[in-house]
């Protein structure tokens, strides 16, 4: 039996608003023959059901079992091409093709000279959004009907045409290699996180250097996108976050310049503003991480008709950001209290349209969340989510740090018995990866020697593992580590005999005054 992951219809349908469905009814009965037509009924009964259930399906409509796939792909067809209709008027790339398609049956039809005329309104909407592989495929369809015809061009216009082509070709050429760098340099941070050492930045760099072109001094928008985008990904994997700081500025003033492109754009545009938080987060800059927010979320709010997508993505990046805000303060227990019940809501509502790598991000948060406050057993409970459904290659630096902080909870939730077994299989797990830094050989090699510690004897080496780690501060590719997970508060509220979120909130109410970015990028705001 289907389940609702698994049946593209519907969950297609179930993605649809009331507004959305109540357009399909009348667009599918525009004519009178439809009105008790198979595929409506069929409609109606998997609009109300809440999972998929083909028995139920083939009893409440008038379609046998071997009709069923057929009047499916039907009704799938139907629900496309009424959101099409529906989202022309506010979709620009929509308005985009149906110009083309009004150009192309006017030309079947013989009518050039109308073709060409629907193909310039066509090419000056895509100009003004930037819509260059379009306007490409455009140019190339103006082309062919001035070559192959008599349209009373004159003799100008050929080469008009030519270099506009070629202008253009080399516009997408450049966004194309700039789009696959940042999609390479994704995809090495999803399998791995960011670089470790010296060793890997060569690589990195010389990789960049041979394959990326220059950008443009007249560059348009959607190359100096992708090369933000990039650039962007390019320092995060070198953990150069002061250079994240500035192409994510750079990406955000890049839509303000051109405030056309926020609309149709809008998932890109918000994503600009995840980043900067992302840098600003690591940089543990509070006053301008706030502002920066408060932006983002003025932005959200100001997307008009966001589509399912967007939303979306609008829900990932708002609350890892607000979990992000509470690590910053220490205020987990409001956390706990305020914000994780309506997260945990969106996300039993969401969570079908969200990746492992996205679930695994909030499950460790969330896990984080639990730990600040003292609630080691949920805190075990998110974690052993990420152990259980491990995937190769999927963030190996978060998988790791998980298991470290799994060993933690472990401890602090006095779990002694299945304690040592762990640590020998995170420490295979770690072999295996080749994952083990220096912070995280320090953390084993503490964690193993626990068993061999006198109870009098135990503040003294929380002392010293907390003066071995607070020196790797100074280390670019071990501080990040630090920053996942927190080690450092967690060994003074030992040493302090204090709860971790007291040890953190006293350090955030001193810093809250001082700004680290300030001195570098006094006049930058986001």
């Amino acid at each position: 039996m289907s389940n609702r992951k698994t049946d593209p219809l519907f969950q297609l349908i179930s993605t649809l608003s009331r507004a959305e469905k109540r357009y399909f009814k009348l667009y599918a009965r525009r004519l009178r023959v439809n009105e008790s037509a198979k595929f409506l009924k069929l409609f109606d009964i998997m609009s109300r059901i809440k999972t998929y259930d083909e028995d139920f399906i083939l009893m409440h409509t008038p379609v046998s079992k071997q009709q069923l796939a057929n009047m499916k792909a039907h009704l799938y067809r139907q629900i496309l091409t009424s959101l099409r209709m529906q989202s022309t008027e506010h979709d620009c790339e929509l308005q985009l093709g149906e110009q083309c398609d009004f150009a192309k049956l006017l030309y079947k039809r013989g009518l050039y000279r109308q073709s060409l005329k629907s193909l310039e309104r066509a090419k000056a909407l895509a100009r003004n959004y930037h819509a260059d592989n379009l306007l490409a495929s455009m140019i190339s369809f103006e082309r062919m009907i001035e070559s192959q015809h008599i349209t009373r061009s004159y003799y100008p216009r050929a080469e008009e045409l030519i270099q506009e082509a070629e202008e253009v070709l080399e516009k997408v050429h450049r966004c194309e290699v700039f789009s696959n760098l940042s999609l390479r340099f994704y995809g090495m941070h999803i399998r791995t996180g960011s670089i470790r050492n010296e060793y890997a930045k060569p690589f990195v760099e010389e990789y960049l250097h041979a394959n990326c072109p220059d950008l443009d001094a007249n560059a348009g928008f959607l190359e100096k996108l992708m090369f933000y985008q990039m650039q962007l990904w390019r320092y995060f994997i070198l953990q150069n976050l002061t250079m994240c700081y500035r192409y994510s500025l750079s990406w955000i003033r890049l839509f303000k310049i051109h405030p056309q492109m926020k609309q149709s754009l809008s998932m890109l545009y918000l994503k600009g503003f995840h980043y900067l938080l992302e840098a600003l987060f690591y940089f543990n800059d509070y006053h301008r991480f706030i502002r920066g927010l408060k932006s983002f979320e003025y932005a959200v709010e100001t997307i008009k008709r966001p589509d399912k997508n967007t939303r979306i993505q609008s829900f990932v990046y708002l609350y890892s950001h607000r979990l992000n805000q509470h690590f910053m303060e220490g205020s987990f227990s409001e956390g706990i209290e305020q914000l994780l019940p309506e997260l945990t809501l969106a996300l039993n509502k969401y969570s079908n349209y969200l990746d492992a790598h996205q679930l695994m991000v909030f499950d460790y948060k969330i896990a984080c969340l639990y730990f600040g406050n003292g609630h080691f057993i949920s805190a075990i409970n998110h974690l052993e989510r990420i152990i259980n459904r491990y995937e190769e290659g999927l963030r190996e630096d978060l998988q790791a740090f998980s298991r470290l902080l799994h060993l933690l909870a472990c401890y602090e939730a006095e779990c002694f018995d299945k304690l040592e077994k762990q640590i020998k299989i995170v420490y295979k797990f770690f072999l295996q990866l080749n994952q083990r830094g220096k912070v995280q050989h320090a953390i084993l090699k503490f964690l193993k020697e626990l068993g061999d510690i006198y109870p009098d004897q135990l503040k003294s080496r929380f002392i010293k593992l907390k003066n071995e780690l607070s020196e790797y501060f100074e280390d670019r590719y071990e501080k990040k580590s630090l920053l996942y997970l927190d080690i450092i508060s967690w060994l003074e509220s030992k040493i302090e005999n204090k709860p971790v979120k007291d040890i953190i909130r006293i350090k955030f109410l001193k810093k809250t005054n001082q700004t680290p970015l300030a001195k570098h990028f006094h006049s930058s705001r986001p």
